[in-house]
C-alpha cells in the first residue's frame, strides 16, 4: 500500500536520528561512579558475596536520571538476554566492546537487575570533590549495546553534563552510526547539542547527512545548516546536496524547515521558503504531490495546451484500504476530477482497487471512463477475477489520448470465477470489449461451463491387464450468450448487429484406440436490420432482420491403427442431424433427415537425410508430413421442404469430400561435442531405479518449418454445379528459429468470381469463377540482436552483446493489473482510460554496444471484383500495407534509446513514433521522451529525477492536439 506524501522522502528519518544522537550520552552515566555504603547493620554474619550483593543494591536504581536515559527518551530500551542461564535482564553483548574482563566483572554482569556501563581509555581520573570522571586517549563508554567511542570523554556528575571531544562516535543500539566533532548532553533538562555531526539514513537510498549544529530539548530537535545527499564523492566534491537552514523536528511526528535550497556543485538551483514533511512511518494521509512542467507555469507558446494533474488528496483509511481524489486539467481541451479506491488483504487473498474519471469538456458535454482490476482467491480452489474498463466515447478518447498504443487496442471488461471440485470444475464469466477503431462493441453475458474429471472405468490392478481396463469417460457441457453491436464507423458491408444465445454438450468414451464421442448444441440468434451506403447501384443497401433458432447433434466412432511406420489410419463412422427454425422456413421448426458418413484419414511422417557435416551442422533431416482425410455421406431420403431448407447450392445433405494438407520441416543438427568413448560411457549408464538412462539428444535447429492449409475438393458439387475444389483461399506459414520469432503467413485468393447473367444466380457466379491467384494478406515479424548467428558470422555483432530483457531500459513490461494499487501515480500517464505505464521503473541498463530490434510486417488486400460482384461497396481505406518496428540500443554504458513507429506504406508516411532517450547521470537519471500518436497529437517530455527518490524531479513537458479536421502536428 502506498503512501501519499512522497515529496521529499529522505527528509522522513534523517532528523530523526539526529535528533536521537545527542540522547545516547545519557548511557555514558557511570554507575560505578555513583558510590554509596549500606547503611543497613545486620548481627548476623555476611559471605563477602553477600557483602557485595547489599552494597550494589544500594546503589542508585535502575533509571535514576544519571543512570539510565528516561522511559520517554530516544534511547531504545535496553534488551533481555540471559547468559550461562543466568536470569533477570542484563547488557546486550551482541555489540560489546572490546574491553578485557576478568572472571568478577564477567559475574557482576550477570548479576539480575542491573545495567552495567563499560569504560576504557588510556587514562581515566575521577575527582571525587566535583564528581568528573575524564577518559583520555582512545576513550570508550558502553551501555546496552550502545557505545561511545571519542579522543576523550568527560562526565561531570554535579552538573549532569557527559562530553566527548575529539571526532566523537555514537554507534550501536541499532542506528546508524554517527560522527561529529564534539557532543554535550545535560542529562538533567534534557538538552544536548552536537557540532559538526554526520550520519548515514538508508531511506530508499543511502543518504549522507550533516549538520553544523543540532541541539535537542527533549522530543525536538533544532538544527542549524543542515546538508544531505547520496552522492558519494567527499563532501567537498560532492555534485549536488540539499541544504536547509533551521530545521525543526518533533520526533516521529513533523518536520518543518526554512530556506531550502538544491544546490549543484555550488551553484544553487531550486529553493523553497519552508518545508513541512511529516515524519510517521508507513501509510498515512496526505495532499498529493501535484504533477507538471516547468512550461506549465511559463508558457513559451499560445498552442501550447498546459496540463497539471494530481492536485488532490489521499486518504489512508486503514492498513489496507486507501482512496484519493484529485483534479486534473488540461487548457483548451477538458478537465477532469479523478477517485480512486484501493485495497489490499493480503491474508485474505483480496486485492484490487478501481478509478473513476469525470470529464468536462471545453466545448461542452461530460464523459466518463472506468478502469478497475479486482481479485480473490477464496480457497486454493477458487478464484473470482474482475476486470472493468469503460469509456462512454470512444471518439473522445481518439481525439484527446497522447498514447499511441490506446489507440491499437480495445477497451475490455472481464470477469470470471473458476471452482475446482474433486468430480470437476465449473466456471463463469463475462466479457466486453469495445474497438476504439469503429466503436463496435461486442459483449459475452453469462458464459457459464461445466467439466467433469476424466472417470476411469475397470482400473487395472495387476500384471495382466485385460482389454477393457482402463476405459476413460468425460464430459463437458457450456453456455452462455453473446452479442456484436456495430459501431457507427463500421465499413464491414456485411456486418450486422447480432444476439446469440448458445448452449453445448460433448462427452466421450475411449477404450484403447476405440472411441466413441457426442455432442449436442442449440443456438438462437437475432439479427438486426441495418442500411449501408453503395458506391454502385443504388444508394442504400438494406441487410434486413433475421431470426434463426438451431439445434445439431452428432455421434461419431473411430479407430486409430497404426500401419507401416509412422503411417497412422483413423477411420470413423458419424450420424448426425439439424433442426431450424428461420425466415426460409416460415419460422416453423424443420428438421433434416438423418445423415450417415463415412470417411477416414491417414497421416505420415516421411523423413529424408542428408548426413554430410556443413559448418556447426553434422547433418540434415527434411520431414514431409502429408495428410488425407475422405468424408462421404449418403444422399438421404428427404422431402421438399428439407431440401430447401438443408440443401441449397452446397447440397450439405449429400457429402463426398477429399481434403488433403502438408507441411514440412527441415532440420539441422549440431556436431557432437563429445567424444566417442563419453557417448558409449553415457549410454551404459544406469539409475536403479529406473532402468538405463536414455542418451542425452543432441541439440537440433528448425532452419524452415511450412504448414500449408488443407485442399477440400467436393465431388458432390463438382457432379452438380461444376465446380468441386472448395478451397477458395489458401495460407501457408513459414516459421524458422535462425531469427527469435521469424513468422511469415501469407494468404492467397485462388478464383475471382466470374460474371453472372443473374444477380441472383449464385450457382452460375460460382462455376464461371476464374483461376486467378491474388495475395490478399501478409503477416511477417522477426526480432535480430547483436548477438544473433548472422550478425555474429557477419563480424557484425558483439559476442558479449546482451539482448534487453523485458524490463530493462527501453523495453517496459506490459503492466498487468497489480492487486492493492489501482493508480500508480510514480510513472507518466498519458492515456485516459486506465493507469497505463508509459516509463519503465528505475534505469536499468544493458551491456554497452547491445541493441535488439523487432520487426512486423502487415498486408490487406482484399479483391475489389467481390465487392462489385455482391453489389457491396469496396472501401479503398481497407487496403492497408504497414511496417512497424521497435528498436532498442545502448550505444554507451549510460546511455539508452528506444524507438517505435509505423510505417504507412499505403498511405506513405508514418504513422505514429515513440522514442525515449535515456541518460544515467551520477546520481540522477534524464528522460526524453517524444511520442506522437496517430490521431496527430504529440508530447515531448524532457524530466529529470533523482534516482534516490524519483519524486524530486524538474519536468518539462510540451503537450499538443491537432486539430479535429487534421491529422498533421501544429
Amino acid at each position: 500500500m502506498r503512501a501519499a506524501n512522497r515529496s521529499i522522502g529522505p527528509f522522513r528519518r534523517v532528523w530523526a536520528v539526529m535528533a536521537c544522537v545527542a540522547a545516547l550520552c545519557a548511557g555514558a552515566v557511570p554507575v560505578a561512579a555513583q558510590t554509596g555504603r549500606d547503611t543497613i547493620q545486620d548481627t548476623i554474619p555476611k559471605t563477602p558475596q553477600q557483602r557485595i550483593l547489599e552494597r550494589l543494591r544500594g546503589l542508585r536504581p535502575i533509571g535514576a536520571p544519571d543512570s539510565v536515559l528516561s522511559g520517554d527518551s530516544l534511547r531504545a530500551p535496553a534488551q533481555q538476554v540471559r547468559t550461562n542461564g543466568a536470569g533477570g535482564r542484563i547488557q546486550d553483548r551482541s555489540n560489546a566492546p572490546t574491553i578485557a574482563r576478568d572472571s568478577i566483572w564477567e559475574s557482576l554482569l550477570r548479576l539480575p537487575g542491573f545495567n552495567a556501563t563499560e569504560y576504557r581509555g588510556d587514562t581515566a581520573a575521577f575527582r571525587a570533590d566535583s564528581g568528573t570522571l575524564d577518559l583520555r586517549g582512545n576513550a570508550l563508554v558502553a551501555r546496552d549495546g550502545q557505545t561511545i567511542e571519542a579522543g576523550s570523554i568527560t562526565y561531570a556528575d554535579s552538573i549532569s553534563l557527559a562530553c566527548g571531544y575529539g571526532k566523537p562516535r555514537v554507534t550501536g543500539g541499532g542506528m546508524t552510526p554517527v560522527e561529529s566533532d564534539s557532543l554535550c548532553y545535560d542529562i538533567e533538562r534534557r538538552v544536548g547539542i552536537l557540532r559538526g555531526a554526520t550520519t548515514t539514513v538508508s531511506e530508499g537510498a543511502l543518504w549522507r547527512v550533516r549538520s553544523e549544529t543540532t541541539m535537542t530539548r527533549g522530543d525536538n530537535a533544532y538544527s542549524h545548516s543542515a546538508i544531505f545527499t547520496d552522492c558519494d564523492l567527499p563532501w567537498d566534491q560532492v555534485h549536488y546536496h540539499f541544504s536547509a537552514g533551521q530545521v525543526l523536528v518533533k520526533r516521529g511526528n513533523l518536520l518543518v524547515a526554512r530556506d531550502v535550497t538544491m544546490t549543484f556543485g555550488d551553484v544553487p538551483v531550486f529553493w523553497l521558503p519552508f518545508l513541512v514533511q511529516s515524519l510517521s512511518q508507513g501509510r498515512r494521509s496526505g495532499v498529493l504531490m501535484p504533477r507538471f512542467g516547468v512550461n506549465d507555469i511559463a508558457r513559451t507558446s499560445q498552442r501550447y495546451s498546459r496540463r497539471i494533474e494530481d492536485v488532490g488528496f489521499y486518504w489512508a483509511i486503514n492498513d489496507y484500504m486507501g482512496s484519493e481524489v484529485a483534479f486534473d486539467w488540461m487548457s483548451n481541451n477538458w478537465s477532469a476530477l479523478r477517485s480512486s479506491f484501493d485495497y489490499n488483504f493480503l491474508d485474505k487473498f483480496v486485492r484490487g482497487g478501481a478509478t473513476v474519471r469525470r470529464f468536462w469538456k471545453n466545448e461542452g458535454g461530460t464523459e466518463l471512463t472506468i478502469a478497475s482490476q479486482n481479485s480473490w482467491e477464496p480457497n486454493e480452489r477458487t478464484n473470482l477475477r474482475a476486470d472493468v474498463n469503460y469509456s462512454t466515447s470512444s471518439n473522445f478518447i481518439k481525439r484527446n489520448t497522447l498514447d499511441p498504443r490506446e489507440l491499437n487496442r480495445s477497451i475490455d471488461s472481464n470477469f470470471s470465477m473458476n471452482r475446482r471440485m474433486d468430480w470437476g470444475s465449473a466456471t463463469f464469466g463475462s466479457s466486453r470489449r469495445q474497438f476504439l477503431s469503429d466503436n463496435t462493441v461486442t459483449q459475452v453475458f453469462p458464459k457459464v461451463g461445466l467439466n467433469l474429471s476424466t472417470i476411469t472405468l475397470f482400473k487395472a490392478t495387476g500384471l495382466d491387464p485385460k482389454w477393457y481396463n482402463n476405459a476413460t469417460l468425460t464430459a463437458s457441457a457450456e453456455g452462455g450468450r453473446d452479442g456484436t453491436t456495430i459501431g457507427e464507423a463500421n465499413t464491414n458491408p456485411t456486418a450486422q448487429t447480432r444476439n446469440t444465445t448458445s448452449g453445448s454438450f460433448r462427452g466421450s468414451f475411449s477404450l484403447g484406440k476405440f472411441a466413441l464421442r457426442q455432442s449436442y448444441s442449440l443456438n438462437d440468434q437475432q439479427t438486426d436490420a441495418r442500411e449501408i451506403p453503395l458506391e454502385t447501384g443504388d444508394s442504400v443497401r438494406l441487410l434486413p432482420a433475421l431470426s434463426e433458432q438451431s439445434n445439431r447433434w452428432d455421434v461419431s466412432v473411430d479407430y486409430q491403427q497404426p500401419l507401416v511406420g509412422s503411417i497412422t489410419l483413423t477411420p470413423n463412422l458419424a450420424l448426425r442431424g439439424e433442426t431450424v427454425s428461420n425466415a426460409r422456413t416460415n419460422n416453423v421448426s424443420v428438421s433434416s433427415p438423418a445423415q450417415l458418413s463415412f470417411g477416414a484419414g491417414v497421416q505420415a511422417d516421411m523423413f529424408g537425410v542428408f548426413a554430410k557435416p556443413v559448418g556447426p551442422f553434422a547433418a540434415f533431416r527434411h520431414r514431409v508430413s502429408p495428410g488425407f482425410s475422405y468424408s462421404y455421406a449418403p444422399k438421404p431420403q428427404a422431402d421438399s421442404l428439407q431440401l430447401a431448407t438443408f440443401g441449397g447450392l452446397a447440397n450439405s445433405l449429400e457429402s463426398n469430400r477429399l481434403s488433403f494438407s502438408l507441411s514440412q520441416t527441415l532440420e539441422a543438427k549440431y556436431r557432437e561435442t563429445r567424444s566417442e568413448e563419453q557417448v558409449a560411457a553415457d549410454s551404459m549408464s544406469a539409475d536403479t531405479a529406473t532402468g538405463p538412462r536414455r542418451v542425452q539428444e543432441a541439440r537440433k535447429l528448425t532452419l524452415l518449418s511450412v504448414r500449408t492449409d488443407a485442399l477440400v475438393y467436393d465431388f458432390v458439387q463438382a457432379r452438380d454445379i461444376g465446380v468441386g475444389l472448395q478451397t477458395t483461399e489458401l495460407a501457408n506459414d513459414f516459421n524458422s528459429d535462425l531469427l527469435p520469432g521469424f513468422n511469415v503467413t501469407v494468404r492467397h485468393s485462388l478464383f475471382r468470381p466470374g460474371t453472372a447473367t443473374d444477380a441472383g444466380d449464385e450457382a452460375g457466379a460460382a462455376k464461371n469463377r476464374v483461376f486467378s491467384p491474388k495475395l490478399v494478406s501478409a503477416n511477417a515479424s522477426f526480432s535480430v540482436s547483436g548477438s544473433s548467428w548472422l550478425f555474429r558470422v557477419l563480424r557484425l555483432g558483439r559476442r558479449d552483446s546482451v539482448t534487453t530483457r523485458p524490463g530493462e531500459s527501453g523495453n517496459p513490461i506490459p503492466q498487468g493489473p497489480q492487486g492493492g494499487v489501482a493508480v500508480d501515480r510514480t510513472q507518466d500517464e498519458l492515456g485516459l482510460v486506465g493507469t497505463r505505464r508509459i516509463n519503465p521503473v528505475g534505469t536499468q541498463m544493458s551491456t554497452a554496444g547491445s541493441w535488439t530490434a523487432n520487426l512486423n510486417y502487415s498486408l490487406i488486400r482484399p479483391r475489389e471484383d467481390a465487392a462489385v460482384l455482391s453489389n457491396t461497396f469496396f472501401d479503398p481505406s481497407r487496403n492497408d500495407q504497414s511496417l512497424r518496428g521497435t528498436v532498442n540500443f545502448q550505444p554507451t554504458a549510460n546511455w539508452a534509446a528506444i524507438w517505435e513507429t509505423q510505417y504507412s506504406i499505403t498511405q506513405g508516411e508514418f504513422s505514429d513514433h515513440t522514442l525515449r532517450l535515456t541518460r544515467k547521470l551520477h546520481d540522477w537519471d534524464a528522460n526524453f521522451d517524444f511520442i506522437k500518436a496517430q490521431n496527430g497529437n504529440f508530447s515531448f517530455n524532457f524530466s529529470v529525477r533523482l534516482r534516490a527518490n524519483p519524486d524530486i524531479k524538474l519536468d518539462w513537458q510540451q503537450n499538443d492536439l491537432s486539430a479535429a479536421s487534421t491529422s498533421r502536428l501544429r
